[in-house]
């Protein structure tokens, strides 16, 4: 499991390996990470499950959720599917209220070949 931030200083992120992704990851740019609430039309595969927590209650959702796309740029998600709210999470001080929610990095299938990939291949 990968794991950003700490408890009760700010929202804590992690990841769960779901799937293998069907090329190599990069990371990239927020600006190229959608941020859906459905799933797509195109084909995809679920890399990982993300889960945002913050024991700060006046942090919006919105807040929220582009800290959940800024993590899943760094770990090279093509996107960032939301699935739903969390309100809480077992790392945290449970005498503490937090509100969390849980999203997918998604990678999708029928991706453009990445520059990368094609110089690093043999």
């Amino acid at each position: 499991m990968f794991v950003l931030g700490a408890a009760g200083c700010g929202p804590f992120v992690s990841a769960e390996p779901l799937n293998a992704p069907v090329r190599p990851m990069h990371p990239k740019s927020v600006r190229e990470v959608e941020l859906i609430t459905q799933k797509p039309d195109r084909r995809f595969v679920e890399v990982a499950m993300l889960h945002i927590s913050s024991d700060k209650l006046d942090l919006s959702k919105g807040t929220l959720f582009e800290k959940l796309r800024a993590f899943g740029a760094k770990r090279g998600c093509d996107a960032v599917l939301v699935v739903g709210r969390s309100d809480s999470h077992e790392l945290l001080d449970s005498s503490q209220p937090s509100v969390g929610y849980m999203a997918s990095c998604i990678q999708y299938v029928d991706e453009r070949v990445d520059e990368r990939d094609v110089a690093a291949a043999p």
